[in-house]
């Protein structure tokens, strides 16, 4: 519920104007009350009152929209989640209960009724939901700051990798930074990719975590400055299948589209387009996007960066190094962005 909006309404959805009016009588002295002749007319009313109405009372027979129908629109848009719908019927049927039941009724109430009993069992729905759809936002809201404690430890431990490998301690943001600038000009050059603001946001995300895995990884090797021997790379190659072990683990206490996101970019952030990364030899699209797009932004900032063992090279050159394959081979497109971004970079 919209934060100051109060739920104080009730919606009379009958086209008896009788009935709605002995509805309205028994209601008026502790609700507002809105009235709708049919289901067309009631969500029309609903999409302007939405925050507003506490319940809606819905006969079953009408004209040009029924109470059915209505009903599994309501459903449909995920409205009955927040507001109960009571059902109101003259009929004596079974079938016609289940069927009110099974799609999201809370309440149904056979006509003619007796007012205190409706009067009551209204009231109780209405502050049952209240106070439902009040813990669940408080429920939302400590769920956002336990997600927002566990993304600053994440960002944390991924601080602790770059001071194992002394990387420069910009490298962890400014990848995200990159990430971010990538997916979104990616989206906008190839919408066929469906990066979504939610997807693009799971991405930047998780890319903070490319190399968590380095945490598993030897300090001499990690901290040597002079070149590598074949058996040290092999051990430095595998900080992708390290960090994606350890990200399996945390499997279960994840949303599971994140987890995947954030599996993918640790496992095959190295790999490349030609099929020569490491360490699955993945080969163009076969490679997720999500993987393809941190390995560039990485990749980009390393060679802008200074590190033990060199220099940062110039935005352009590193740009032109890249262009020419000297880390490897990129999508063509993600490269036609990261052109595009130059100036942005």
């Amino acid at each position: 519920m919209a934060k100051g909006v109060k739920q104080d309404s009730i919606l009379i959805v009958d086209d008896n104007a009788t009935l709605r009016a002995l509805l309205k009588n028994m209601f008026k002295n502790e609700y507002r009350v809105l009235e709708a002749v049919n289901g067309r007319e009631a969500l029309e009313i609903l999409t302007k009152e939405y925050q507003s109405i506490a319940i809606i009372l819905l006969d079953v027979l009408m004209p040009v929209m029924d109470g059915m129908s209505t009903l599994k629109i309501l459903k449909e848009k995920n409205v009955l989640n927040r507001i109960p719908v009571v059902l109101l019927t003259a009929e004596e049927s079974t079938e016609l209960e289940k069927e009110g039941y099974a799609l999201g009724a809370v309440d149904l109430v056979r006509k003619p009724f007796n007012n205190y009993i409706v009067v009551q069992r209204v009231k109780n729905l209405i502050e049952l939901y209240v106070y439902k759809n009040q813990l669940e936002a408080m429920v939302r809201q400590q769920t956002k700051e336990l997600i927002r404690m566990n993304d600053r430890v994440v960002e944390v431990m991924c601080g602790v990798v770059e001071s194992k490998e002394e990387e420069s301690p910009e490298h962890i943001e400014n990848v995200k930074k990159y990430t971010k600038l990538l997916a979104e000009k990616l989206n906008e050059k190839y919408p066929e990719y469906k990066l979504d603001e939610r997807t693009i946001g799971l991405i930047t995300k998780g890319s903070v975590l490319h190399d968590i895995g380095k945490l598993a990884i030897d300090d001499q090797v990690l901290k040597k400055t002079t070149i590598l021997t074949k058996d040290e790379l092999e051990v430095l190659y595998s900080h992708t299948t390290k960090g994606s072990e350890m990200v399996r683990t945390m499997a279960d206490i994840q949303d599971e589209e994140y987890f995947k996101v954030c599996h993918d970019i640790c496992r095959y952030h190295h790999e490349r387009y030609d099929g020569k990364g490491y360490p699955d030899g993945l080969k163009g699209e076969d490679i997720p996007l999500s993987a393809q797009i941190v390995g560039l932004a990485d990749s980009y900032d390393k060679l802008t960066s200074d590190n033990i063992r060199r220099r940062a090279y110039g935005n352009r050159e590193a740009m032109q190094m890249i262009m020419d394959g000297e880390c490897g081979e990129f999508s063509p497109k993600l490269l036609e962005c990261m052109v595009d971004l130059q100036d942005e970079w």
